[in-house]
């Protein structure tokens, strides 16, 4: 799909799905792995752009939320006096992800994909789906 070239890009922070030459699990995700396998073999993918998972690692840890979450999935979560004792952490790491800055590199790298995307689809006012992929 893309004429954008891997150069483009800062292909650490996302590129083009089909600019990858090698994805695994544990750099891009299930969802996007099985595209690209997809897209490898020859079958038809839709135009997608794939932000590593370990921008996720590098947000969470801008957000100050690590040791939170570290907390929060290593108690014993089955215990509903404890689930109630997280509820309140939980909130407060949502927060925080939240309220932290996405890395301007990456929204970069996005924003030029969507627009080389409208571009060559003539469609400026293209819709695009957003999915996340839980490792």
């Amino acid at each position: 799909m893309s004429e954008l070239d891997l150069e483009d890009f800062n292909s650490s922070l996302g590129c083009p799905l089909d600019l990858y030459e090698e994805a695994t699990l544990s750099l891009v995700g299930g969802k996007a792995l099985q595209c690209w396998r997809l897209q490898k073999y020859g079958f038809s993918v839709p135009a997608a752009f794939i932000v590593p998972t370990y921008v996720y690692s590098l947000h969470i840890e801008a957000a100050g939320v690590v040791d939170l979450i570290d907390e929060v999935f290593t108690s014993d979560l089955r215990n509903e006096d404890v689930r109630k004792k997280m509820e309140p952490k939980l909130a407060i790491i949502r927060e925080k992800i939240m309220a932290t800055p996405v890395m301007e590199e990456v929204i970069e790298n996005v924003e030029m994909w969507v627009d080389e995307v409208k571009l060559r689809s003539g469609n400026k006012s293209a819709s695009f789906a957003v999915r996340s992929s839980g490792m």
